[in-house]
């Protein structure tokens, strides 16, 4: 047996794990032997392994081998060593701390005695204000210099204290530390001395990669680069690797087998009682079941369907040439080599970039009356996996949108932001109450209002505009339409939409009038 180590030549990267090829020029003996490979990941799938190679050789087995590693004996004992001696340490700082407590104490207590008996003992010493003073000054400067070594002793307890808890959570961690490794043992019956270009891929679950968007804004298209970000939990390095990214994943594709959806009228079950049954016979019994009864039976009597047989799978990765292509898949072939460690951190690669026409477009609704810029861009051939976008104007970060899944064709918004470049004003120009007697039991109220468009940009403009008038819930209450002009693009539940294109410079006017009738005495909801 023989142990090699094979470094990684290449990693395509999937949304759900990563493919990885390793590959090394292994010299051969004629006759069977066994190639051990070494230090491969836990996460390893061993339906996925194959191995491939050049020259007169036969691959006669290949047996993967989860190898496991206890915990370190040699660094256990050292971090032991390092809580004693952290333990010691806060011991003998919490004995000082103590130490210092009770100096602070007596010199307070000597100040206190000071100062209230000063007047009698200062008469029978001849002491004066300015001798009172300079002691209180001294044991001041001293409470003051105790004090002082006493905040540095509680910090340096502190800090301590967190290494302590660093150190015995590390312990705890390698008293239970069970590390696993693959090893693969891969037996080769060469028909001569030779050397081979040994390559070994498999794939493995604990990576994957999801997209980030950066998109710049310009007039009339839009610039979109597609960035991965890589995560690599393999507890294997990347080092020096061509990296491929796919839109492809682990999981098998499979089709399920659809079974008749029988439907029938339910008819329920009515008890019988036991001399009942004792006076009729089987077949009576049967003849006066109910109809729901006899299906069900019917339906248990049939065989049981033959067992579907398990989909035959082709191989999931296909060698093919640089492609952005492959069987419904995007790949993104990186130039060059990467290092991408295993830990927590990802790591951000950039894919490409292309450009896709954008039509700006207003927004505008009475609820809150703000005029909203947003960028409709139009995709072309490009396959867009879900994922965040930063989004920018002439350079400057204006938003943070997320992206769902967009295919070609598609079309979608992003860069929404407050705008100013036209002035819209909404008024009520009439509510008039109908005066009493005029409406026979009901009353009346009658409104118009006017919203007011003008263009104050030097380019044509194509603004939605969304109002909504009253939609009676109860049959009491009437609203009768007077006048919407022009007539809306759409018009649901009093809800009305316009699309409106403005030229430079114009003004456009939306006219609505409309009447409310509900009974007098009673009170709308909601005032309006």
């Amino acid at each position: 047996m023989k142990k090699i180590t094979l470094p990684i030549k290449e990693v395509t990267v999937l949304t759900d794990g990563a493919l990885i090829t390793r590959q090394k020029k292994v010299k051969l003996v004629k006759g069977e032997q066994t190639l051990t490979v070494t230090e491969l990941s836990e996460f390893l799938d061993e339906d996925s392994i194959k191995v491939r190679g050049t020259g007169k050789v036969k691959l006669v087995d290949i047996s993967p081998v989860l190898q496991h590693i206890y915990r370190d004996e040699e660094n256990l004992i050292e971090i032991e060593k390092e809580i004693l001696k952290t333990e010691k340490e806060i011991e003998q700082r919490n004995l000082r701390l103590e130490s210092l407590k009770v100096s602070i104490n007596a010199l307070t207590t000597t100040i206190k005695s000071i100062a209230e008996g000063f007047g009698r003992y200062g008469m029978i010493k001849n002491k004066t204000v300015d001798d009172f003073r300079e002691y209180y000054s001294f044991y001041q400067s001293q409470i003051e210099a105790e004090n002082a070594k006493k905040i540095q002793l509680e910090h340096e307890i502190i800090e301590l204290n967190k290494l302590l808890n660093s150190l015995k959570e590390k312990k705890n961690q390698m008293q239970y530390l069970e590390n696993e490794f693959y090893e693969i043992n891969i037996i080769l019956d060469a028909q001569e001395d030779c050397e081979i270009e040994l390559e070994l891929s498999y794939t493995v679950s604990q990576a994957s990669w999801t997209p980030v968007y950066m998109i710049e804004l310009t007039k009339g298209e839009a610039l979109i680069q597609r960035l991965a970000k890589v995560y690599n939990r393999t507890r294997i390095d990347w080092d020096k690797t061509k990296v491929t990214i796919s839109t492809a994943n682990r999981k098998p594709i499979s089709i399920e087998e659809v079974d008749p959806l029988y439907l029938y009228l339910y008819e329920p079950v009515y008890p019988v009682s036991a001399s009942r049954v004792k006076k009729q016979d089987y077949g009576v019994k049967r003849a006066m079941r109910p109809k729901a009864m006899a299906i069900a039976e019917k339906e248990l009597m049939k065989p049981a369907p033959a067992p579907v047989p398990e989909a035959e799978l082709d191989d999931l990765y296909v060698e093919t040439a640089k492609s952005t292509s492959v069987v419904g898949h995007q790949r993104f072939e990186l130039s060059g080599k990467h290092d991408i460690p295993s830990g927590k951190t990802p790591k951000t690669l950039y894919l490409d970039s292309f450009k896709v026409k954008v039509e700006k477009q207003y927004y505008w609704s009475s609820l809150d009356e703000k005029l909203i810029l947003t960028h409709k861009l139009k995709n072309e051939d490009q396959f867009l996996l879900e994922g965040d976008a930063k989004v920018f104007i002439d350079g400057e970060f204006i938003s943070q949108s997320h992206l769902d899944l967009i295919h070609p064709k598609d079309e979608f918004t992003v860069g929404l932001i407050e705008s100013y470049d036209l002035k819209i004003e909404r008024k009520l120009l009439k509510r008039e109450v109908a005066k009493a007697g005029i409406t026979k039991g009901k009353e009346q109220i009658d409104f118009h209002y006017q919203i007011k468009i003008k263009n104050q940009i030097e380019e044509k403009a194509e603004l939605k505009v969304i109002e909504r008038i009253p939609y009676p819930q109860d049959p009491n209450i009437e609203v009768i339409t007077k006048e919407i002009s022009p007539e809306p693009r759409k018009q649901n539940q009093g809800v009305l939409e316009w699309k409106i294109s403005i030229e430079p410079g114009k003004e456009e006017k939306i006219n609505i009038s409309y009447i409310i009738k509900y009974p007098k005495g009673e009170i709308l909801e909601p005032k309006i």
